[in-house]
């Protein structure tokens, strides 16, 4: 199994375990909690939105997009992923399908995200906060507070 975080993110170890104990082949970290965000995002939308009234439920991956009206969305991805062995294999054959477009140094993770999801399943770990984008002095004193 291999985790995958953004650099720039704090977030509560929960999270992780909830990530590290998924048995999906390829797992994604969404926040459904978008009101608090500004700047770039990665919206997510889903086969089931979140809801307090369901327990760990099974959900997928439908579309990523940094362009995805907020009203559309479930969540944002919070830059933080899991693949085991089979979920690489999938990775490494949508980067090298990913790999042959023009565009492909312009491409991002939404992209990846996008295609790994016409692919296979790509399972969604809602949160609600306990994480933080570390992008200004400003972030970086409230992620103290996450402790």
């Amino acid at each position: 199994n291999t985790v995958i975080s953004y650099g720039d993110i704090v977030f509560r170890d929960n999270i992780l375990h909830e990530l590290i104990n998924s048995e999906s082949d390829i797992s994604v970290i969404v926040d459904a909690d978008t009101s608090h965000r500004n700047g770039y995002i990665d919206f997510v939308k889903t086969d089931k939105p979140w809801s307090r009234a369901a327990f760990n439920p099974i959900v997928s991956l439908e579309q990523m997009s940094a362009k995805m009206p907020p009203e559309s969305a479930q969540g944002e991805f919070i830059g933080l992923w899991k693949v085991n062995a089979k979920g690489a294999a999938v990775v490494r054959e949508a980067l090298e399908k990913l790999s042959g477009r023009d565009d492909f140094k312009s491409l991002r993770m939404a992209d990846l995200f996008n295609e790994l999801a016409s692919a296979a399943k790509v399972s969604v770990i809602y949160t609600r906060g306990s994480w933080i984008d570390i992008d200004s002095v400003v972030d970086l004193t409230q992620a103290g507070e996450l402790t």
